[in-house]
């Protein structure tokens, strides 16, 4: 799996959360408790900030 590909799965899981968020809240997320809590991590996805890296290459002479 390349960055971009995983960078669409990541963002993909942010923007459901968020949308679920917005309608049910955590407890009607497959990625939820019935207790409201998020599964995936502490801080919940759709506050992920989710960057590309800075692919620079240093040359040494």
């Amino acid at each position: 799996m390349d960055f971009e590909e995983m960078k669409h799965c990541l963002t993909t899981i942010k923007n459901a959360c968020k949308e679920t968020q917005e309608k049910k809240g955590c407890a009607g997320c497959p990625c939820g408790n019935k207790d409201g809590d998020c599964l995936v991590t502490d801080s919940i996805p759709q506050n992920w900030d989710v960057k590309n890296p800075d692919f620079s290459v240093k040359l040494l002479g």
